[in-house]
């Protein structure tokens, strides 16, 4: 939404007039737009507190935490849905001059169109002179093919989008988006932008990207790494599954995703593995500067700018190398540990090992423990050194007692935020924040890069260390 009187002038005029404030706004790409343009950006208003730390980085403008929408939880009323009549319901209680929005083309036949009309006479009902139309992305300089609702609406008489500056033979392509980016292999992070990473690839997965021609489908793999869904007659139309994109095209859908290989056609045109969460941003057309945080990065970057528009108007992963053998849990204070995890037969390697496959989403998960801890600082110190790779984060939370060790980071499973989410979230002692974990098992996610992980902590005095071991946890399991 654009607030204060918009002149009916020039450019500049306008720009110095008008402000923004942006609901629903996900990682604040539209919001990016608005400024790159000139625009003064109020606030942005969302319910999502892992938003604010990209919002007010890149915006320059404060994250609001509010929930503005009034939406049910009924069985057969998407509230996916609802947000468009409470979308209505803010314009007519504030009145902007102007207001945009973007959305999936599906919306237009939703309900046989009855939630798109009635936004539309709403709008219309306020005054708002209304025009709507799906665009097609890369006509107006995506490198991305997607289409999307677009509306605008003005008090202020006629108002369209401007038509589009790409045709098919000047689109911008996969090649111009992403080309000069450094090279990478599956499962690493460029040391240059933590973001530049991409995720692991099994050895058969390895072996079916080599065979992948960009722009082909799975079946130039030989037989023998056809896959089982493939290979059934239901599964043989989804010829852009475990596909590469081809240079000089603009890319496909982005969607939520986009990070495995396995998802979608989202292989590289050239490098053995999937696109990473940076390419996948800039291919939505955020600038390679954009920042993220690694808490929740990949949701950040996937889940939410991949479910909305976004700015447009190499090294080897490092991971903590393993020690001398040692018992599954070492107390480094005295010869028999005091600690115990409650762990269920093999869910190491369904919650462990395969939780994450790259490093910044693993250290999320840490820096999310943080978040969760009132810590206000977070030292994240990677150590490349061959033969001794290590990872050492440190934080200034109020740490743990041995019980809290125990009861709750051993505790496989401990929800802060209540069982089934039926209870209000209990709170942080110190500065009250909602926690960000939510079922129990990041910290699992550790495995899934090193073999030994080893924890220090100290509260009320009383210190407490041990390590964990992956091979002998495996072991005794077995």
């Amino acid at each position: 939404m654009v607030g204060s009187p918009v002149s009916p002038y020039d450019d500049n005029t306008v720009k110095a007039c008008a402000s923004v404030i942006d609901v629903f706004y996900g990682v604040g790409g539209l919001t990016h737009g608005f400024k790159i343009e000139g625009f003064p950006v109020v606030c942005g208003i969302d319910v999502d507190e892992a938003c604010r730390y990209p919002f007010e980085t890149n915006n320059d403008a404060p994250f609001t935490r509010w929930d503005v929408a009034m939406v049910s939880n009924q069985k057969n009323d998407d509230p996916k849905w609802q947000l468009v009549g409470e979308f209505s319901r803010l314009i007519r209680e504030i009145r902007p001059d102007v207001v945009t929005m973007e959305n999936v083309p599906r919306l237009m036949k939703f309900r046989s169109g009855s939630v798109f009309g009635d936004f539309i006479r709403d709008l219309e009902e306020c005054g708002y002179h209304v025009w709507w139309n799906v665009v097609f992305c890369p006509d107006y300089g995506v490198p991305q093919q997607r289409s999307r609702l677009v509306l605008l609406a003005s008090r202020h008489g006629h108002i369209e989008l401007e038509a589009p500056r790409h045709s098919p033979d000047c689109y911008i392509t996969v090649r111009k988006a992403i080309g000069d980016l450094p090279p990478l292999e599956a499962g690493n992070m460029a040391a240059e932008d933590p973001l530049h990473c991409a995720s692991c690839l099994s050895e058969r997965n390895l072996q079916r990207i080599r065979y992948s021609k960009p722009g082909g489908t799975w079946r130039d793999w030989p037989q023998e790494l056809v896959t089982e869904c493939h290979r059934r007659k239901t599964g043989r139309g989804y010829a852009s599954v475990y596909g590469r994109m081809a240079w000089d095209r603009p890319s496909p859908t982005i969607t939520t995703q986009f990070y495995g290989f396995g998802n979608g056609r989202f292989g590289h045109p050239e490098q053995d593995r999937a696109i990473s969460l940076r390419e996948g941003a800039i291919l939505q057309s955020f600038p390679e500067d954009y920042v993220f945080s690694l808490v929740k990065a990949r949701k950040s970057i996937s889940g939410e700018s991949g479910d909305s528009s976004a700015t447009r108007s190499p090294s080897r992963s490092p991971a903590p190398s393993p020690v001398p053998s040692a018992p599954i849990w070492r107390n480094s204070m005295a010869n028999e540990s005091p600690y115990r995890m409650t762990l269920s037969l093999n869910v190491l390697n369904h919650l462990g090992l395969n939780l994450y496959s790259n490093v910044p989403s693993v250290l999320s998960e840490v820096v999310a423990n943080a978040w969760d801890a009132d810590a206000e600082n977070v030292w994240i110190t990677i150590d490349f050194a061959k033969g001794n790779e290590k990872i050492v984060i440190q934080d200034d939370g109020h740490g743990m007692t041995p019980e809290d060790v125990n009861e709750k980071y051993l505790l496989v499973g401990y929800q802060r935020r209540g069982p089934e989410l039926k209870r209000e979230p209990e709170r942080t002692e110190r500065f009250k924040r909602l926690p960000m974990g939510r079922k129990g098992i990041g910290k699992l996610s550790l495995f899934s890069i090193a073999k030994t992980i080893e924890v220090r902590t100290v509260k009320d005095g009383q210190r407490s260390a041990f390590r964990m071991n992956l091979d002998d946890i495996k072991a005794k399991i077995r």
